[in-house]
């Protein structure tokens, strides 16, 4: 005897008695859901309009810089916990741009395939590229399309920038074997600030429940559609991260760039006393030039 299942068509089933009432009458359009003669078809129950569609889950990606080899978080990255602590946050997919460090990485993907670690996550790897935007842009949330995932990069100031430009949650790791562990100090203070949290190389999947709650604390699953920023951006909009990174890291380089710009200001303000037919011979405007270019003179 052969089963349902070894035929060729669907098993049947016995709609009379698991098809909901509003089906009963499908077929006769003079019969209600009880059975009894109707003017109007039976109509099924709709979803509700305001239930939120359900979405996939969460993109990580991650870069280790230009230049530069970062091996021990390509390590990091590639663990069987960081794998598992990733999935069991609803993440889908892993990205890593490798660097110098592409063969290594793909040699041990082989190997996480082979013993099964990888379950549903999907890992995809490359060495370089152009341009990092769409990978960073995978990792934003976006109200309705998109679930906030995260950048998991090398504490450099450029990549800081850019990954804040386009609003995906960050995790910051400093690479250690760069000029005296600079980028520690980088690293502390951006969450410090909150812009970002500052991850441990030994200590990844901690770094990836901080994500998560900040995530949910600044509702980055709810953001709207990304659109770039007018160029150039209008002064008073600005985002002066790399002003505070040089405040804040760097105080006598801030006190350098303040004092040029209030250099700039006396030019601006000699040219427009210039335009106005203001001679350099009338009282003020010499002694405020000749400071001003010795200034400049000291500074360069």
């Amino acid at each position: 005897m052969t089963s349902d299942s070894d035929n060729n068509g669907p098993p049947v089933t016995n709609t009379g008695a698991t098809c909901p009432d509003w089906d009963k009458g499908k077929d006769n359009p003079n019969l209600n859901t009880s059975g009894s003669p109707s003017t109007s078809n039976p109509t099924p129950p709709m979803a509700s309009s305001n239930e939120p569609p359900v979405l996939s889950g969460r993109n990580c990606f991650v870069t280790i810089g230009s230049i530069a080899s970062f091996l021990p978080l390509l390590e990091q990255v590639t663990s069987r916990v960081f794998l598992t602590r990733l999935q069991a946050a609803a993440f889908k997919k892993l990205t890593v741009q490798c660097g110098p460090n592409l063969a290594w990485f793909e040699a041990q993907l082989e190997s996480l395939r082979s013993w099964d670690a990888l379950g549903d996550l999907q890992v995809e790897c490359f060495s370089y590229v152009p341009d990092l935007k769409p990978y960073m842009l995978e990792c934003r949330g976006e109200e309705g399309k998109r679930l906030a995932g995260c950048v998991i990069a090398h504490a450099g100031a450029g990549t800081i920038l850019e990954v804040k430009r386009y609003g995906a949650p960050l995790i910051v790791v400093p690479n250690p074997t760069l000029m005296d562990n600079h980028q520690l100090e980088l690293a502390v203070e951006v969450q410090r600030q909150g812009w970002a949290v500052h991850g441990k190389i030994d200590n990844l999947p901690h770094a990836i429940d901080k994500i998560l709650q900040l995530i949910q604390k600044g509702r980055l699953d709810h953001l709207p559609p990304y659109r770039p920023a007018p160029f150039p951006v209008p002064e008073a909009e600005r985002f002066k991260l790399f002003d505070w990174m040089v405040l804040t890291c760097y105080p006598e380089e801030f006190e350098r760039q303040k004092h040029l710009l209030e250099l700039e200001a006396l030019d601006r303000e000699q040219a427009e006393r210039e335009m106005a037919g203001v001679g350099v011979d009338t009282p003020g405007v010499g002694s405020a030039a000749e400071p001003a270019d010795a200034a400049r003179m000291q500074l360069d």
